[in-house]
């Protein structure tokens, strides 16, 4: 668990297409080096190769907690630039 008692993660995706299983342990060893993951995930979304473990793993994580932000707040982000903040937000928090 990390700081605040959220879980740290690690999801490779895309699985199905790997063809060389040594390199994917040895890139995941690496990957593994650069942070302290609570759970790694190997998933193919093509073929949804385990999705359903990720997604039970996901609910079963979850805690009900008062909402941070007014509902009324409208953001003029899109999907892609609010998973860009998020995946720097984490990076600072994790390095600096």
């Amino acid at each position: 668990m990390q700081e605040g008692g959220l879980p740290c993660i690690l999801v490779l995706n895309k699985v199905d297409l790997v063809t060389n299983k040594r390199k994917m342990r040895n890139l995941q060893a690496e990957v593994d080096d650069l942070a302290r993951f609570d759970h790694t995930f190997h998933t193919s979304c093509g073929t949804g190769f385990g999705v359903e473990a990720l997604r039970e793993y996901l609910l079963d994580q979850a805690r009900e907690r008062p909402w941070t932000y007014d509902e009324r707040m409208i953001s003029d982000k899109s999907p892609v630039e609010w998973a860009e903040e998020a995946l720097k937000q984490a990076m600072m928090e994790k390095y600096f």
